[in-house]
């Protein structure tokens, strides 16, 4: 006689999904989610599994709100808020965009400004607002350097053939053939009665420019933003730049100082190291 011998299932439990986190690095977004970097849950400190597609997964958490920050120290520190009942039940992603910090292991050849933010005390400032604003020469030709030429040297320009006015602090691209001879000049007050007199220059040529040569108006083009580091370093990356030459307009604010502004000009392809922006307290 066989005994009968029931056989119970095993007991198996099935982990859900609440959400994943997917990190996009600002500098190069088509690459692969970065590797290195630590996402967690604000508060209770859990840390996301991540995947081998680079996500990082939070599992069998109640809905509800939650904070998670990633850190690393190729990025800036970065929170985000998320809260599960405004994702896609059947795909629940967040993307978490990372800005590169001064330690981000930039390819040759990238444009770049480097600079550390610091106060009175000489102490880094941690935290603060940068806003880069590229001003990129526009492709139509504004005018011409006028017949007689231009010298290095002299603290005016005159100009022919002007598409439309000029006022004080617009700036000009000097377009050489030659590169290395190419140069930004910036249109200072007073303005000449007409066109056909010389503009003053807020600083001389530096080179001397042949009659003819094309002069090309500077334009803003779309901002870019990061922030400083606990130790005041700071980082800003120029992709993509439409031309050899350009100036970039860096602002440096945050609460208690009085804001930085200036202007950099910038060669492509290079780093520029501006050093130290001083900020001084209201």
């Amino acid at each position: 006689m066989t005994e009968a011998v029931m056989l119970q299932p095993p007991d198996r439990s099935v982990s859900r999904l609440a959400f994943a986190v997917r990190l996009v690095d600002d500098f190069a977004p088509e690459r692969e989610p970065p590797a290195g970097v630590t996402v967690t849950l604000t508060g209770g400190g859990t840390q996301g599994v991540r995947n081998p597609g680079g996500w990082h997964l939070f599992m069998d958490l109640p809905a509800g709100t939650y904070r998670v920050s990633a850190r690393s120290e190729l990025y800036l520190a970065e929170d985000k808020e998320i809260d599960t009942a405004l994702l896609d039940p059947g795909l629940p992603v967040v993307e978490l965009l990372l800005k590169p910090s001064a330690a981000y292991p930039f390819p040759p050849g990238t444009t770049l400004v480097r600079c550390v933010v610091r106060n009175e005390a000489d102490l880094g400032v941690p935290d603060a607002r940068v806003e880069a604003v590229p001003w990129m020469p526009v492709p139509s030709v504004k005018g011409r350097v006028r017949q007689g030429g231009a010298q290095a040297g002299q603290p005016t320009i005159r100009l022919e053939h002007l598409s439309g006015g000029l006022a004080a602090g617009d700036m000009l691209l000097v377009r050489e053939g030659d590169p290395s001879r190419q140069e930004i000049v910036r249109i200072a007050a007073p303005l000449p009665s007409n066109a056909s007199q010389p503009f003053n220059l807020a600083a001389p040529l530096r080179f001397g420019h042949a009659a003819g040569t094309p002069v090309h108006l500077l334009a803003a083009a779309a901002p870019s933003t990061t922030s400083t580091a606990g130790t005041g370093e700071f980082v800003v990356y120029q992709r993509n730049a439409s031309a050899r030459l350009f100036v970039i307009r860096l602002s440096t604010s945050v609460a208690g100082y009085l804001p930085d502004e200036r202007d950099l000009e910038i060669a492509e392809g290079t780093t520029q190291s501006v050093g130290v922006i001083s900020l001084h307290q209201l």
